[in-house]
């Protein structure tokens, strides 16, 4: 199994509350960089955030930090996930290291119960859909499905989650107790 593990051997020390807001997080026009914040981010979210990309700066809780974080398998029907899941636990111990700062500052955390939603979603012939933007309409967080048309994003009870991909129709859920959502998009009418 893959393992991540987070350490900021250098903080960086501009105030987060001065950044201006983006979308996941804070723009440091010191640095001229994106500051994500993971700090309502699960382990698998950190995870896959940090495979996707590289060079990050970010704002983490210190129970997120120096330990190790592991991508767990899925339960999905679709043996290529399977596949995935086997060729990263062939790879080594990785560790990375950030310059964000994590969130000492004596500020308040509040703890939204999270849940992790999961899911695939096809078209009406059943093929898998690769690239479909799923959104968290409250909070403006958004995931990517892989090419197997699986996804896994946080959200809390009653948040609405929102489908959407060219050239199908856009479509919305509504988090209740369920963790996973598998989701058939269809085609746009064309014509009048």
């Amino acid at each position: 199994m893959k393992k991540l593990t987070i350490s900021i051997p250098e903080p960086c020390h501009e105030d987060w509350s001065k950044m201006t807001p983006v979308e996941q997080g804070r723009h440091c026009d010191v640095c001229s960089k994106n500051v994500v914040d993971f700090t309502t981010f699960s382990d698998e979210a950190i995870y896959k955030y940090f495979n996707k990309y590289d060079n990050l700066c970010g704002r983490f809780n210190s129970s997120q930090l120096d330990r190790s974080i592991a991508l767990q398998r899925k339960e999905t029907p679709n043996y290529l996930s399977y596949a995935f899941s086997g060729l990263l636990s062939l790879s080594l111990l990785t560790t990375t290291k950030t310059n964000a700062a994590p969130d000492l500052q004596g500020s308040p955390v509040i703890h939204v119960q999270q849940n992790t939603i999961k899911g695939i979603v096809i078209d009406a012939f059943g093929n898998h859909l690769s690239d479909v933007i799923i959104e968290v309409k409250s909070s403006g967080v958004t995931t990517k499905t892989d090419h197997t048309g699986y996804y896994v994003i946080e959200a809390k009870l009653g948040d609405i989650l929102e489908f959407s991909s060219n050239p199908f129709e856009k479509k919305s859920v509504t988090v209740d107790q369920r963790k996973t959502y598998n989701i058939m998009l269809k085609s746009k009418k064309v014509g009048p």
